[in-house]
């Protein structure tokens, strides 16, 4: 009866509440003396070493990271798993609005929360690298689709810019402007003309 009468817990918000609540449960596991110290070290040190502040390979994940350090270091280990916990939330929230259109959502909130579960499974509980390209990443598709389907430039453009600084998340991720290919299957399954693929590409690019 309070599944039904409850506007927030019921049967379709269920899997939502779950992945709201599961990767803060997350946040409490200890730390490992390799990966963590590294990066959390590099946050610290970014703005008093040229050093890693040259690092280009990691460069906006280590920004991130120091900007955070200054504002929440007094959180310690805890504050950059909480940061962490931010960036699955909004990872969360965008493929949800990517896949909207496409599934119910009752199928669609048990669909991402079983992936919430193997993707927070396999690339840690701290925020790093791993977390920012699949930020950036989801951001670009979102804003990607969201250009196809409202033919709307700008989102081409917003699209276009986090794909392309995601590169500065980790340096493999020059990949991602790959995602452009969408652009141009759309083009040619709707018959659209070719100027009209190469302004779209061009406002993407």
């Amino acid at each position: 009866m309070f599944l039904t009468q409850n506007k927030i817990i019921n049967k379709e918000n269920i899997p939502y509440l779950l992945s709201f609540i599961y990767p803060l449960l997350l946040i409490w596991q200890g730390l490992d003396v390799t990966d963590t110290g590294f990066f959390l070290s590099n946050y610290q040190l970014f703005f008093e070493d040229n050093q890693i502040a040259s690092v280009y390979i990691t460069w906006l994940t280590n920004v991130i990271g120091a900007i955070w350090w200054n504002w929440f270091g007094n959180l310690g280990v805890i504050g950059f798993k909480l940061l962490w916990v931010f960036m699955i939330w909004i990872c969360f929230y965008l493929t949800y609005r990517l896949f909207k259109p496409y599934s119910s959502k009752y199928v669609l909130g048990w669909v991402l929360f079983i992936t919430l579960l193997v993707a927070t499974n396999r690339s840690g509980n701290w925020f790093n690298y791993n977390t920012m390209t699949s930020l950036l990443y989801i951001a670009g598709a979102w804003t990607l689709m969201e250009g196809i389907r409202q033919d709307s430039r700008t989102f081409l453009m917003m699209s276009g810019f986090l794909l392309g600084i995601s590169v500065f998340a980790r340096l493999p991720n020059i990949l991602g402007i790959s995602l452009a290919a969408i652009i141009v299957i759309h083009g040619i399954i709707t018959n659209r003309s070719f100027q009209t693929m190469i302004n779209d590409l061009l406002f993407f690019s």
